[in-house]
């Protein structure tokens, strides 16, 4: 929706008045979406003082930035593949007359999207545009003062909130569905191991590969599927890692579900499986048509892939990131009105953590706990509660490990944070950032320099 609605738009008010565009995006299926809303909108009506108009796709799997020729129109490209060369062959001859629409903006923070708009900001004075699309629009609120507000300086444009776009058919109505697999996964983790994941939006592979290997929790997950297959219908699956995909492949197959796996890795260190894209785009072409009753993916579907068939998710893979959580339960929610089902069954299938890490409830975020709702996450505070015995272990840590004469004659509570300064940062990762919780203990003395601080972040 969104490609199609912003390609429109640029024929219309960019293209046909000659200015250029250029719309990068991280991967190949969003250069092929946007190609093909290009194609399917390029009509007289829409393009009233044109009759002809230069495309140009850049990537690895299709043509090269040394064909790249000033008079081209509409580059589309990957923001992997020869970005020099397109600074100093296209975007140097045609200043002051261009338009960057960056596909999935929340990338829009790592350094690779960073340094191609520092440069057109700093060669374009006269005029030059920059459009974000995205669904995760998140931390750009007034208040937060976030990366993408600062990118984004008009900050959010125009939004639509969930339960609008389910109201209209747009968006199918979800319908969550909690299965307790009842598996303790605390048993083998270390202090260490918990810390890790608290760090990390992504399980860290030792303990990834150790639940993927578990052979009671996929069978669980096959079997919840096989008794309830007339009403879940064709299935995306988002699983831990590959190892993981191949686990569950094997098991649907044994009870005779059509089933496949694709993966972004090309290679696997582990089981030495080699994907090519161009396997990944023909699967998830089979499941387009309905010949794959079960497709199983991981860190592939995330984002920018249209499966409108997909009646049901399943959620194998725990995350922290509320972000990767809005982008998988979206893969489900195309409504009626735009080719897709009514309904859509969400299924999270939850291990026994003790409550040791705070994964995201699917549930809550369409409640609107932390889903988009008018552009913006509605979680500025976060209430956490602390047990008595955590507060007194801290307390005879700092017994034992600080001068704590002068703190004897405070009273208790005051030894003790008043609060927490929580927030996340994007670190590199491969071509995409990935996100980092982090938390601060704020204690009374230090409570009002954060206060301004926060409040001074934006001259900061």
């Amino acid at each position: 929706g969104k490609t199609y609605t912003a390609v429109l738009w640029l024929l219309k008010n960019f293209i046909n008045e000659d200015k250029k565009v250029l719309w990068i995006a991280h991967r190949h299926e969003l250069l092929n979406q946007a190609l093909a809303s290009i194609v399917s909108n390029s009509y007289s009506d829409v393009l009233t003082k044109k009759k002809q108009f230069k495309y140009r796709v850049i990537s690895g799997v299709h043509d090269r930035p040394v064909n790249i020729e000033p008079h081209d129109d509409f580059i589309i490209a990957s923001i992997n593949y020869g970005m020099n060369h397109l600074l100093t062959n296209w975007i140097n001859k045609n200043k002051n007359n261009i338009v960057l629409v960056i596909d999935e903006a929340h990338h829009a923070v790592a350094k690779s999207y960073k340094n191609i708009i520092e440069n057109l900001e700093e060669n374009n004075k006269d005029y030059f545009k920059l459009i974000g699309l995205t669904a995760t629009p998140f931390r750009t609120s007034e208040s937060e003062k976030g990366a993408l507000k600062r990118i984004f300086k008009n900050d959010i444009i125009y939004s639509i909130d969930l339960k609008t776009l389910i109201n209209r058919g747009i968006l199918s109505d979800p319908i969550f569905i909690e299965e307790k697999t009842r598996i303790d996964m605390t048993n083998d983790l270390t202090d260490n191991d918990i810390k890790k994941i608290q760090r990390s939006s992504n399980l860290p592979e030792d303990i990834a590969t150790t639940i993927a290997e578990n052979k009671v929790r996929n069978n669980f997950i096959v079997n919840h599927y096989v008794a309830n297959r007339q009403k879940y219908g064709q299935t995306l699956v988002f699983a831990l890692n590959i190892q993981h995909a191949i686990e569950l492949k094997g098991v649907f197959e044994k009870h005779g579900i059509t089933s496949d796996f694709i993966v972004s890795d090309i290679r696997d260190a582990f089981t030495n499986v080699t994907i090519s894209k161009e396997e990944n785009m023909e699967k998830v072409h089979r499941f387009r048509n309905g010949e794959i009753e079960v497709l199983i993916n991981v860190n592939i579907l995330t984002e920018g892939v249209d499966l409108p068939n997909a009646q049901t998710v399943f959620l194998t893979r725990p995350t922290i990131s509320t972000i990767l959580m809005t982008q998988m339960i979206g893969r489900a929610l195309r409504g009626e009105k735009a080719g897709g089902t009514k309904e859509a069954y969400i299924v999270s299938f939850v291990d026994d953590w003790k409550d040791k890490i705070a994964w995201v409830n699917p549930e809550s975020l369409h409640e609107g706990e932390g889903i988009i709702t008018d552009g913006h996450y509605n979680n500025e505070y976060v209430a956490r509660l602390i047990s008595i015995s955590k507060i007194e272990e801290f307390a005879r840590m700092m017994d034992e490990t600080v001068d704590t004469d002068e703190l004897k004659n405070l009273p208790f509570i005051e030894r003790i944070p008043v609060g927490i300064y929580s927030f996340k940062i994007l670190l590199p990762y491969d071509d995409e950032p990935i996100e980092r919780n982090c938390d601060i203990m704020v204690y009374d003395t230090y409570k009002q320099a954060y206060e301004d601080f926060i409040n001074d972040l934006d001259i900061i």
